[in-house]
């Protein structure tokens, strides 16, 4: 089993090097169609697409038909394209047919399975993962989306400075399918003005994931539990992952600390914005968040968090019941 990142994927893809089975597995949006638009640019000839690409719903898939069409010749082309997705809502039996069907490659035929997350204690996702490569599909590391605002800008003609790219994923967070929902957007607004500004950003990106950032954790550091997990539940509600959550929180956190540090050495306001890594005129939430919580009360909670994310990785429990354990330890955490 070859197990790639995307960029390998798409460096290998564009070699003209290609595999007869692919899992996509992971939920990040904005990566699947990007490599489902890469294949079928890469395998498709030009006017039979339509004839040759097919795609189905694991939840609502009759695999007996994916297998007849996938042993059916192209038209006017040499390879026929087939995207299974959300594979991972298929049932016991489908998954078996589905195996069985990787266990012969058929030379003429690019299969393709989207799975959002597979549990691979299972036998059936262990010989499916012998049998297909796989293209990892979550999110990048946070250290990495900067570099992944910019490349989508650069998708639309436009560029974004490092500044503005902070300030976007500040706003938006680290989902690509959204920050590539709000670049596009972004580009429009623009025109044909060539590169993003910090007064666009703030003209067309809603600040209200920020904002419910700030009040879910100004409610965990009052020990208002109820109001933290209501703001939680908003959160989710908005289509944001529990991993996702996990991510902004922690990334909040970390940035409160390092409010705390640069307060601490008396660092004027332009310096202060530097070391934590926040444009200047988003510094004043953190100042004041920072000024109101106790040093050991943010470390704690800090710790808390890493342990809850070292939890999420290795243990099979829904990520929900981690977050809402997490708000009820905080109020008692680092008093």
């Amino acid at each position: 089993m070859a197990n790639w990142s995307f960029s390998q994927f798409h460096s290998i893809l564009s070699q003209n090097k290609v595999e007869p089975f692919y899992g996509l597995i992971g939920d990040e949006g904005y990566l699947i169609e990007q490599s489902i638009h890469l294949l079928r640019k890469n395998l498709l000839q030009e006017g039979a697409e339509d004839f040759n690409y097919n795609a189905y719903f694991g939840d609502e898939v009759d695999m007996d038909e994916v297998r007849n069409v996938a042993e059916t010749l192209p038209m006017m082309g040499e390879r026929r394209l087939i995207i299974l997705k959300n594979a991972h809502l298929l049932k016991a039996d489908q998954l078996e047919k589905l195996l069985e069907l990787t266990s012969i490659p058929i030379e003429t035929t690019v299969i393709v399975f989207v799975f959002h997350k597979i549990d691979q204690r299972k036998k059936v996702f262990k010989d499916l993962l012998k049998a297909i490569t796989v293209v990892d599909m979550t999110t990048p590391k946070e250290r990495e989306i900067s570099m992944w605002i910019q490349q989508i800008a650069q998708s639309y003609s436009k560029k974004i400075s490092p500044q503005c790219a902070v300030l976007l994923q500040q706003l938006v967070g680290n989902r690509l399918i959204d920050l590539d929902n709000e670049i596009r957007k972004l580009s429009l607004y623009i025109g044909e003005r060539n590169a993003v500004e910090p007064q666009d950003i703030d003209a067309i990106v809603s600040r209200s994931k920020m904002d419910s950032v700030f009040e879910l954790t100004d409610a965990i550091g009052s020990g208002k539990t109820e109001k933290a997990l209501q703001t939680l539940q908003q959160l989710l509600d908005q289509g944001e992952s529990e991993v996702g959550m996990l991510a902004m929180i922690t990334r909040h956190i970390r940035l409160l600390l390092f409010t705390q540090e640069g307060l601490a050495q008396d660092l004027p306001p332009s310096q202060l914005s530097s070391y934590v890594g926040v444009p200047p005129f988003f510094m004043n939430p953190y100042v004041k968040q920072a000024q109101v919580w106790s040093n050991r009360k943010i470390k704690s909670i800090y710790n808390l968090l890493l342990k809850t994310d070292k939890s999420l990785k290795s243990i099979s429990i829904s990520p929900r019941i981690f977050l809402e354990n997490l708000i009820l330890k905080s109020k008692t955490t680092g008093l």
